[in-house]
């Protein structure tokens, strides 16, 4: 869970930076949607991709039994889910691992 320090860091950064954004490890969306309300005050036409594998982490405060399913649910919620880019990803540290191998 990000902090405030962090959520306006993210805000900010998107709403002055140039060019397109990607997140990779998107998890609920709450950087995904502080940089979506950054790029939306910004006024210029920005992409954000967001890759989020979908996964479910059982604790307390933060947990989900689908991070994926709860991404574009938060996203929705706050009116950007047609903003950023999703993709879903399923790859595990294996198959990075078995790339070089695979490759020759």
């Amino acid at each position: 869970m990000l902090g405030i320090d962090a959520i306006v860091m993210l805000y900010h950064c998107a709403k002055v930076s140039v060019g397109d954004i990607l997140e990779v490890g998107s998890y609920v969306g709450g950087a995904t949607i502080a940089m979506a309300m950054g790029v939306r005050d910004s006024g210029a036409e920005k992409k954000i991709i967001s890759i989020e594998r979908g996964c479910r982490v059982d604790l307390p405060r933060i947990g989900t039994k689908d991070s994926f399913k709860d991404l574009t649910k938060n996203l929705k919620r706050f009116g950007f889910l047609d903003m950023p880019t999703l993709m879903s990803v399923a790859i595990s540290i294996a198959t990075v691992i078995d790339l070089p191998t695979a490759a020759g």
